[in-house]
Order: C-alpha cells, then structure tokens, then sequence
C-alpha cells in the first residue's frame, strides 16, 4: 500500500512537471511575442525548463521582422541559446509576467538592414513608449549578459555591409525599465555595465571606412584601440571621382579612451557628458588635390561647428599626445604635392560644451604644441565662445628656431621656389571672426634667400631669382620687427587655417619687401 502512494506520489510529480514544462512553453512565447506594439517575432525550435536550476533555455531563436513594422531598418537575427535563470515561476504561471534574477543570450548573430526610404511611421517616440510599456508590464530583469556576439548591418538595395562587429561581450547589472522615460529609446537604468568588442569594420559614407581592433566600456571609462580610417579609393581614383575639391584622409590612432563618459538622451537628441578624452598615437594625413573645381560652400568656424552638431557634448578636457599631421597640397599638374609636417604634435581643450549653451560663460580654450618639419618649435593657443554666433575667436602663439630650408618642401612643389635661412622667432597675435581677422606679427630671421625654379625642368631662374633677392629684406639680424596691424576679409568658403594663413602671409610681406 505505502509502495502504491509513493508510486502515485512520483506519478503526480512527474505528471505535475510535465504539466509545468508545457504550461512554460504555452506562456514563454506569449510573453514574449503578445506585445501589440511589437516590430519583432521571436520564433524557436525547443524550450527547455529545468526545475532544479530554476531555468529556461530557449534554443535556436530566431528574430524575424514583423513586415507591416518595417521601418527605415529592420533586424533579424539567430540565437543558438537564450538561457533565463532565476526565474520565479508563480509569476510566469500566475501573472504571466517574467521576471528574472538573469539572462544569458549565448552566440548571437544580427543582421541589420538599412533601407534608403521609411516605409512607415512606426519608430515614432508614442509607439516607442507603448512598446516598452507592454514590455514594462510583461518582463522584468536583473541583468542581461550577452556573450561571443556578432553585429552585421548592410544597406537592402546593394547588400554592402557598412558595418560588421565580433566577439561582442556585454553584462548588465542591475537593469531596471524607468517608467517615467518610456518615450525614450532605451529608458533603461542600470547600476553597472560592461561592453567589449573585438574587431569592428565600418563604411564611413562613399569615401572612408574604419577599423578598430578593440572596444570595451564601462560606467568609468570608454577605451578604444588601433583605430584606422581610411579611403576607399586610391588618391589617383578619389580624385578622378571627385566633382569638387575634397580631403583625402588617412588617420591611425593607437588609443582613444574617455573617462567618467555619461550616455542619454535629452529631447530625443543623444547626449554624452564626460569628464576627460585622451588620444595617443594620433597619425593623420590630409591630401588635398587644388586642380580639382573648389568648394564654395560656406565652411564654418570650430564655434559654430560645435555649436550645430547633431547630438550634445559636454567635455571637460580632451588632450591629445604623442600625435603627427602631415597636409599636402598639389598645385601644379607636373609637381607632386607640397608637404607641410607638423611632429612631436600634442594638444589640449577645455570646456567643449554645446548643452549648457544658453548659460555659458567660460570660453573653449585650446593650446598646441608641436615641432615643424620636426625642428621649429611651435606653440599656438587658442580660445572661443561656443554660444557667441559671430564665431569671434582669438588666437596667439610663437614659432621659433628653425631653418628656412624645410620651408621647400612645400614651396618648391606649389610655388617652384626654394627658400634658406634662418628664423630665429615668429610671434603672431590674430583676432578673427566669421567676417574678418587681424593681425599683429613680430617676426626675426636672418640670411633670407629664394631660389625661383622654372615651371617644366625645376632648373634655377637666374634672373628672376637676382630680383626677387635684391627686393627681400635679408636679416632683421636677432632684433624683432614689429609688423603693424594687418586686415584680411574672410573667404566663407575657406577653413580657419586659411584666415590664419591669409593673416600672416599678409603681414610677412609687409616684413619681407
């Protein structure tokens, strides 16, 4: 008889597991596919539950998009092993809400599609806020960990993949859904977060790509490593691609990291708040062919760019070290590019703020430090007020100790003129804005020397270079000369470094002839 009950007894456990396990697997995909607000179907092979570790495991999910969803994107995605642990299993039957202490999602594999035209209006801040509303009311969880992840997206009209993401590593603590913040598209709270990618490719619009070869983030700091941008032309066949002038730009960086970074949004816009950016091992090249048509768009001052960018930012200090630019600049069909270096390259900027606009006070400030053509000390400051739409702007700095004959390696190509000499010190002080600038130079050199070079074979111009030395002032010896103060009206077409330039050329020459 007692045998009998304990057999009853095992048949009624088992009878109520079985009973358990197909109740979850009845309820687990209601929760997860019965949110009317939903753009997404999630669709798999088996649900496992195991009442000893008091888990779920979804196995061979699927993301599918629902079509009369299909916005300007849309993802699907494959997911060997979604594994809910903790989870309480009165809620799941009773109130058909999951709520978990974890969630591991093991191996995923996403593809997002990016359509050129929107195709509905489903992505609107009301139908984001009804989603996680339902999802709110549905599913509640502790942490979110997703581990060897992989990110794709590629544009639907020609499959090219503009972005692709390995290894991707993430842990949540701490999540929480905030209910007063439904409208945003990530309402999320969470007491600590970790985030680490591998390798990551990108297309960067029709010209550039980038890669890094490490990402991770944290509530602390952002790090990334060995990041490239680079065309993806040649410069031969960028150029010939080109209907305007237009940057050819090669960059390296070996680190980027941001500390005390803040992620949010704030009227829909994103918005990123941090206390400190540093970039090392920074190696640019611009290249910039001027046979090409120019680009008479307006170019605007670094205080009206920060002030119009899409998204706001607010960073304390950002440095940057250990850095090198090179620009050339082709002028002549026959000549290669003239070359301008700057080594040894570091900077420094404080108060880079376009949220805090309309109470401001403290201008941006920046300072370079650096050695042209790796010999003439440079040191250049500058300051601005983001908020001040005149874009006035102030700068001042020296160039010191250096030979004159570095100078050819840009005048040469773009002028056809060799230069020697000494210069002992350049001190420039301008004052600009969007309309004009002006200058004061002091400026001292000595045995001052052009060679002009003929056009097709680069021989020496006899003449023309007797005259032009016989009209140059040789030597200020070691006493500066102080140039009066010089106005050059602003070309809106041109960049900063052209009113700079424009600036000292016209003071030079006061000096020189």
């Amino acid at each position: 008889m007692l045998k009998r009950k304990y057999l009853y007894g095992i048949l009624f456990l088992v009878f109520c597991f079985f009973t358990i396990e197909i109740a979850v697997n009845i309820i687990v995909p209601q929760v997860l596919n019965n949110n009317p607000n939903r753009i997404y179907d999630i669709a798999f092979k088996k649900i496992s539950f195991s009442l000893l570790k008091n888990s779920i495991g979804i196995k061979n999910a699927s993301i599918i998009p629902i079509k009369d969803s299909i916005t300007e994107s849309s993802m699907e995605g494959n997911i060997p092993l979604i594994e809910i642990k903790n989870f309480s299993l009165y809620d799941l039957l009773v109130h058909k809400k999951l709520k978990s202490k974890g969630v591991s999602i093991y191996q995923p594999d996403f593809k997002i599609i990016s359509r050129k035209k929107k195709q509905a209006a489903a992505d609107n801040s009301k139908s984001i806020g009804l989603f996680w509303k339902d999802f709110y009311d549905r599913i509640e969880l502790k942490s979110v960990a997703v581990k060897n992840g992989r990110l794709e997206i590629v544009k639907s009209i020609d499959t090219t993949q503009s972005l692709l993401s390995k290894n991707i590593n993430i842990e949540i603590q701490g999540v929480f859904i905030d209910s007063t913040q439904l409208s945003n598209p990530l309402p999320f709270i969470y007491s600590s977060y970790t985030l680490n990618i591998g390798n990551t490719f990108s297309s960067i619009g029709k010209w550039y790509k980038v890669s890094m070869q490490g990402f991770k983030a944290t509530e602390k700091e952002l790090i990334v490593k060995k990041v490239k941008v680079t065309p993806k032309y040649t410069r031969k066949q960028f150029v010939s691609k080109l209907k305007k002038e237009a940057d050819y730009i090669i960059c390296e960086m070996d680190s980027l990291k941001m500390f005390n970074t803040k992620w949010g949004f704030y009227k829909d816009s994103l918005q990123i708040n941090g206390n400190s950016v540093e970039i090392d091992g920074m190696r640019t090249t611009l290249y910039r062919d001027k046979l090409v048509r120019d680009d008479r768009s307006k170019k605007k001052l670094y205080s009206a760019v920060l002030r119009d960018l899409p998204f706001y930012l607010t960073i304390d200090t950002l440095s940057i070290a250990n850095s090198e630019l090179t620009y050339e600049e082709k002028t002549k069909a026959q000549n290669g590019p003239g070359i301008l270096q700057l080594k040894e390259l570091r900077m420094t900027a404080s108060n880079i703020d376009n949220f805090n606009i309309h109470t401001l006070k403290k201008d941006t400030k920046i300072s370079l430090f650096s050695k042209l053509y790796g010999e003439g000390k440079l040191e250049m400051h500058c300051n601005f007020n983001i908020a001040n739409t005149k874009d006035s702007y102030n700068i001042h700095g020296n160039l010191s100790n250096m030979n004159l004959s570095l100078v050819s390696a840009f005048t040469r190509p773009t002028m056809n003129t060799n230069v020697s000499g000494y210069m002992h010190e350049l001190d420039f002080i301008i004052n600009g804005s969007d309309y004009d600038a002006s200058a004061v130079l002091n400026f001292a050199y000595e045995n001052l020397k052009v060679e002009i070079l003929h056009n097709k074979t680069g021989n020496k111009r006899a003449i023309q270079t007797a005259i032009a030395n016989l009209l140059l002032k040789k030597n200020t010896k070691k006493d500066k000369v102080s140039i009066e103060k010089v106005y050059v009206k602003r070309d809106p077409s041109k960049s900063i470094f052209n009113q700079i330039w424009k600036c000292i050329e016209a003071g030079l020459k006061k000096t020189l002839l």
